[in-house]
């Protein structure tokens, strides 16, 4: 069967509707040689009753919070230093990192982690507990984790990786970094 870029490319070229989370997705059929009119961007919803702050950001204990995924593309090497940059200034740096499953090595020291948490447990564990999320990923096709810690409260790290777009505006809803740049996410986390 077709994998990766190869069946990426088949369903951008099958005769159909393509729909999409995030509008650069959209911009990016016509290089597939997508006609325009099968694209369709379709935003993601988010249940506010569930992912809505209820801890004041002066009152959050974790730090920051990002989530821990094996694929390069999610920058966890990133993540991991950026963390200990920000960490050589500031000792006490309180980290959580969220995981669909237990990674296979171990998390850095004084990083707490959360494995396939119910949604309602990873608001009331994660998200409503955390100041910043940080969302160190090299491309996205949207970033749905960024979202939902942003409905509930946390400031959005976050770098310019295409998905992000139609969320994160530096400066505004989020400080924004150039992808794989450690030096402006840490300093984006301090600020």
């Amino acid at each position: 069967g077709l994998v990766g870029a190869a069946l990426d490319r088949a369903v951008f070229r099958a005769r159909a509707p393509k729909l999409c989370v995030a509008r650069w997705l959209v911009d990016l059929g016509p290089s597939y040689g997508v006609p325009p009119e099968q694209m369709l961007h379709v935003p993601l919803g988010l249940d506010h009753d569930l992912f809505r702050p209820t801890t004041p950001q002066g009152r959050r204990p974790v730090d920051v919070a990002v989530l821990h995924h094996p694929h390069p593309a999610k920058g966890w090497k990133v993540a991991e230093a950026v963390i200990e940059r920000v960490r050589r200034r500031r000792p006490d740096l309180v980290v959580a990192a969220i995981a669909i499953r237990a990674p296979r090595a171990p998390l850095p020291d004084g990083i707490t982690l959360h494995v396939d948490l119910p949604r309602p447990e990873l608001v009331a564990r994660v998200y409503d507990r955390a100041r910043v999320f940080l969302q160190p990923s090299w491309f996205e096709g949207f970033g749905y984790t960024a979202v939902e810690a942003m409905a509930t409260g946390c400031a959005l790290v976050t770098t310019d990786n295409g998905g992000s777009d139609d969320y994160a505006v530096d400066g505004e809803t989020a400080l924004v970094a150039p992808p794989g740049d450690e030096e402006a996410l840490a300093a984006a986390i301090e600020a």
